[in-house]
């Protein structure tokens, strides 16, 4: 009975090893099958990755594209009203007669009319050795002046409020 045993432990240490080789076998393929399901994922994911980095460029290109349209439509629209502007002040006489703005000229008799200092100083000497009673408190000349006043705006006013006298 000896070899029977030994036949039979033989047998089940083959049994054993094969079993165990059927198992390392099946662990082996699991764990390739569950690398490839890894590797089919991430190359899913890095397309899918792909794909929305593409989107995202897409809707941004669509986005700018939007953006100068609009600009582009608000320049268009304002260079219409500026049309429109410019063609409304044609048809306009907007001319400003500029010598309503001119202040009255005030000139005392014998005032130099040059802008040379010593005939100013000369003047200046006669003005302070004069009588007052020589030197004229009236303007000869009063050019039209603008003054904000109860009635509006004023027309031809002498400057006789500011006269020497007071």
């Amino acid at each position: 009975m000896g070899i029977i045993r030994d036949m039979q432990r033989a047998h089940a240490t083959q049994t054993a090893a094969a079993q165990r080789a059927n198992t390392a076998a099946q662990q082996q393929r699991e764990l390739i099958r569950r690398n490839a399901d890894l590797a089919i994922a991430a190359a899913q994911q890095a397309a899918s990755d792909v794909e929305r980095q593409r989107e995202r460029q897409r809707l941004y290109t669509e986005a700018r594209t939007a953006g100068a349209a609009a600009a582009n439509a608000e320049v268009r629209a304002r260079l219409s009203d500026l049309d429109a502007l410019l063609l409304s002040t044609l048809d306009v006489d907007d001319h400003i007669d500029l010598q309503i703005f001119k202040k009255p000229v005030v000139t005392l008799p014998g005032c130099p009319a040059s802008p040379d200092a010593e005939a100013w100083t000369n003047w200046a000497a006669e003005l302070s050795t004069a009588d007052d009673s020589t030197v004229s408190a009236q303007p000869s000349r009063v050019a039209p002046d603008l003054r904000f006043d109860a009635g509006g705006i004023g027309g031809n006013v002498p400057l006789a409020s500011t006269t020497a006298g007071h």
